[in-house]
C-alpha cells in the first residue's frame, strides 16, 4: 500500500506542538508499578508542562497522576507515594512534593532554600534524599512569603570574577552555591542531615540498607581539573568516608546489595572530550583505595549514552545498576550508530541485555522480578517504555498515536569507505513528500539532498527519530547524516582521530561518505546538495562553504566561525582550544596564533559562494552569538549571500530545550532557506 492509498500526510512544522515525550523511568519497590515523567508543549505559556504517568505492570495502563494547570517533574516512586518537583505550585521556585499513589492529594515536603534540584526515596520509603544546590550559610528551610520578598529587594551587584570557569550555558554567571544532599523525613518533611561538600554534589545515590548514601563530589573548582571522589556519606552519625583516591572522573556510582564495593562510570579525560568512558570498581572500607578498571582492556566502546536527538533534554541516566545476583551490572554502551544496554561481569566481560536498531536513553531495573524498564527511540518514534523480561522485550506504552496519520520517512545505513580505506558508518533518510510537490526537483527528476552534521565533536548519530530530519524530508529532501572521525561508538582511536586537526580528516570524512552515497544512488541530485549542523557541526557548515562550492544552500546554527575569540568568550573556550585544538596559551604566546586561525572559518570568508543562513541564541555561553556575528559582517561586507537570525533569550540547547515558539520558527527558517535554494 503507498504512503498516498494510506491517506498519510507530510510533517509540518506545527506537529512539533502535539509531541509527547516520556523521561526517568522509576519501578515501585516491589515492581508493580512504573513511574515515568511525561512533557508536552505548554502553546499557551510558550514553555512545557511536565506531568506523572504511573504504569501497572499487570495490566499496562498508563494512568495520567498529576495534569492540568501545574507542572510536575516525575523523581521516584516508593510502594505508597509519588515523588515530583514542582516551581509553579506556589510562588516558591522548585519544591518537593509527595502524593499519595492510592488517592489523595498532592503535599508540599517541605518548604527548601536554595534550588531543589530532584529527589528520591530511601530503599523503605521513609526518607527523601533531596539534591539542592545552596550557598553554606543559608539557612534549611524558608518562610513561604520568602521568595516575593526576595523579588522586591532585588537590587544590581556588581560581579566580581576571580578564577575559571565563571560562567555556564544555560545557567549564566557561576554563583556560589553548591549542590547538597538533605535527608528528610518522608512524612513531616523535617530535614534529618545534610552533606557540607566545599566542592558540591554532582551524583548521589542511596546505599541498599539506607543508612548511607555514595556521593561523587569534585575534588577540586580549579580549572582543567576533572577529578572527583566517591564519599560514603554515614547519614546517622554524619560520617563521612572517602573510599576513592584515583584520578578518574567518576560520573554516577552505585553500591553492590552487599554493601562490600562500588561500580561507577567514569572518565580519565586523557583525552579530553573524546575520552571514552568505562566502568571502575572500588571497595567500600574506610580507608580509601584507588578505583580499578571494571571492564577488559579490549572492550571497544564508551561505556555512556552520546545518541542525538531533537526530541528530548539531557537525561539524566541512573548509571550502573547492579542485577539480580549482587555482582553484575546494567550499563548503557553507545556503538555503532546504536545506544544498548549491557550486562557487565566481575571477570570484565559483557553480554548484551538490550541491543536493538534504537536509542536507550533512559532505564531502570527491577531485581525481584529481573526486569529492566526502558526508554528509547528508533527512526520511526521519539520515545516509548520498553519491558526486557525473561520471555523477551514488548512495548508498554503508545504516547504519540497521532504519528500514525504521518509518513515517516524511512532510513537506512550502510558503512561506506573514506579515501583511506576506513568505514564510515551512514544513515539516508528516504525523501517523504506530501501528494504536493513542496520541492521542486530538477527536470531528469533526481531528489534533492541535505548532508547533516553532528555536534560535539565527540558524539555520534543513532537510530533515533528526529524530528528535523523528518520535517527535512517531508519538504521532498533526501537527507544523509553519518559518523566522521572525531565521533563515539568506534573505538578510541576514532574518536580522537579530529583532535588538533578540525577541518582536516573529519572534514574529508564527511566529503567521503556523502560521495559514497551520492555514487551508490544515482536517483539523488549531487546538483542540488545543502549542508547544516550545529555547534561543531555549524563550525564544520562553515568550514565547508570556505573550502568547497558544491553545495547551494548552507545553514549553519549555533557555530563556531573563530577559534581565536572562542578562546575567551565560550564559557569552555579556554580548556577546549587548548585540549581539542591542541594549542596551549600556556605553552605558545598569544603573537603566535597562526594554528587557531588556520582552524578558523572565517579566515576563509572571501573564498565563500554558498548562500549561508546563520542561526545563532543570543544567549549562547557555549559558543557566544559573537561567532555568528563575525561571520555575518565578515560574508555582508565581501557582498556574499547570507542572513542571519538571532533567537532572543535562547542558549546552546535551543533545538533540544528552547522555548517551542523559537523550536518551530527555527525550523520554518532551516525549511525556507532549502526550498529558496534547492528548488
Amino acid at each position: 500500500m503507498s504512503l498516498k492509498d494510506n491517506k498519510k500526510t507530510a510533517f509540518h512544522e506545527e506537529d512539533f506542538y502535539r509531541f509527547t515525550w516520556l523521561s526517568n523511568p522509576r519501578f515501585s519497590p516491589d515492581g508493580t508499578r512504573i513511574g515515568v515523567g511525561l512533557r508536552r508543549v505548554n502553546a499557551a505559556r510558550d514553555g512545557y508542562r511536565d506531568s506523572v504517568g504511573i504504569l501497572d505492570v499487570a495490566n499496562l495502563n498508563l494512568t495520567e497522576y498529576t495534569s492540568g494547570e501545574f507542572s510536575d517533574s516525575f523523581c521516584d516512586l516508593s510502594s505508597s507515594h509519588i515523588l515530583f518537583l514542582s516551581a509553579d505550585r506556589a510562588s516558591l521556585g522548585g519544591q518537593l512534593y509527595v502524593m499519595p499513589l492510592f488517592g489523595g492529594e498532592a503535599r508540599r515536603l517541605a518548604t527548601l532554600s536554595g534550588d531543589v534540584k530532584t529527589g528520591c526515596f530511601s530503599p523503605d520509603g521513609t526518607r527523601v534524599a533531596a539534591l539542592v544546590a545552596r550557598e553554606g550559610g543559608d539557612p534549611l528551610t524558608r518562610d513561604e512569603n520568602e521568595n516575593e520578598k526576595d523579588k522586591k529587594k532585588k537590587v544590581l551587584k556588581p560581579y566580581v570574577v576571580e578564577k575559571l570557569p565563571y560562567k555556564r550555558d544555560g545557567k549564566g554567571l557561576v554563583d556560589q552555591k553548591r549542590t547538597q544532599v538533605l535527608i528528610l523525613d518522608a512524612l513531616s518533611g523535617d530535614v534529618l542531615a545534610q552533606t557540607n561538600m566545599p566542592h558540591g554534589i554532582s551524583s548521589y545515590r542511596f546505599t541498599p540498607d539506607g543508612a548511607g548514601v555514595l556521593l561523587v563530589t569534585p575534588l577540586t573548582d580549579e580549572p582543567y581539573r576533572h577529578e572527583t571522589r566517591v564519599v560514603l556519606w554515614e547519614i546517622a552519625t554524619g560520617r563521612e568516608f572517602l573510599v576513592s583516591t584515583g584520578s578518574e572522573s567518576i560520573e554516577q556510582a552505585s553500591v553492590a546489595p552487599d554493601g562490600s564495593h562500588w561500580v561507577g562510570i567514569g572518565s580519565t579525560f586523557e583525552f579530553y572530550g573524546a575520552t571514552q568512558p568505562t566502568l571502575y570498581r572500588g571497595a567500600l572500607q574506610e580507608e580509601a583505595c584507588a578505583a580499578e578498571r571494571y571492564v577488559d582492556e579490549s572492550f571497544l566502546y564508551g561505556v555512556h549514552a552520546v545518541g542525538m536527538s531533537d526530541m528530548r533534554g539531557h537525561e539524566t541516566l541512573p548509571g550502573p545498576l547492579f542485577m539480580a545476583d549482587g555482582q553484575c551490572v546494567l550499563a548503557p554502551v553507545s556503538h555503532e550508530g546504536r545506544v544498548s544496554l549491557a550486562v557487565f561481569s566481575p571477570d570484565g566481560k559483557f553480554s548484551w541485555r538490550i541491543n536493538e536498531p534504537c536509542e536507550v536513553y533512559a532505564y531502570a531495573y527491577h531485581a525481584g522480578t529481573d526486569t529492566v524498564a526502558y526508554l528509547a527511540t528508533d527512526v520511526t518514534q521519539p520515545g516509548e517504555l520498553f519491558l526486557s523480561e525473561a520471555d523477551g522485550i514488548k512495548q508498554v506504552t503508545d504516547v504519540n498515536p497521532w504519528l500514525r496519520e504521518r509518513m515517516i520517512a524511512p532510513v537506512t545505513d550502510s558503512y561506506r569507505p573514506a579515501d583511506d580505506g576506513v568505514p564510515l558508518h551512514t544513515f539516508v533518510m528516504e525523501s517523504a513528500r506530501a501528494d504536493a510537490m513542496e520541492v521542486s526537483r530538477a527536470r531528469d527528476g533526481k531528489t534533492p539532498v541535505v548532508l547533516q552534521i553532528h555536534g560535539g565533536p565527540h558524539a555520534m548519530y543513532s537510530h533515533s527519530f528526529v524530528f528535523e530530519f523528518q520535517l527535512l524530508a517531508a519538504k521532498g529532501y533526501a537527507v544523509v547524516y553519518g559518523n566522521p572521525r572525531g565521533s563515539f561508538g568506534y573505538g578510541q582511536a576514532f574518536v580522537e582521530r579530529c583532535m588538533g586537526d578540525y577541518g582536516g580528516r573529519d572534514f574529508a570524512d564527511l566529503m567521503n561518505l556523502l560521495d559514497a552515497t551520492l555514487e551508490e544512488r544515482p536517483d539523488l541530485d549531487r546538483d542540488a546538495l545543502g549542508v547544516t549542523g550545529g555547534s561543531y557541526g555549524g563550525f564544520m557548515t562553515n568550514w565547508i562553504v570556505g573550502h568547497t562550492s558544491r553545495f547551494r544552500a548552507a545553514v549553519t546554527q549555533r557555530s563556531i566561525s573563530n577559534w581565536i575569540s572562542f578562546y575567551g568568550v565560550s564559557d569552555i573556550g579556554y580548556e577546549f582550544t587548548e585540549r581539542e585544538l591542541h594549542w596551549r596559551l600556556r605553552d605558545t604566546p598569544f603573537t603566535d596564533i597562526d594554528h587557531l586561525w588556520r582552524m578558523s572559518p572565517l579566515r576563509y570568508a572571501s573564498d565563500v559562494n554558498t548562500p549561508l543562513l546563520i542561526l545563532h541564541g543570543e544567549n549562547d555561553l557555549r559558543c557566544p552569538i559573537e561567532q555568528g556575528e563575525q561571520l555575518y559582517t565578515a560574508l555582508a561586507a565581501l557582498g556574499k549571500e547570507v542572513a542571519f537570525v538571532r533567537f532572543p533569550g535562547a542558549n546552546h540547547d535551543l533545538s533540544r530545550t528552547g522555548h517551542p515558539g523559537l523550536r518551530v520558527a527555527r525550523y520554518q527558517h532551516m525549511v525556507e532557506w532549502f526550498q529558496r535554494h534547492l528548488s
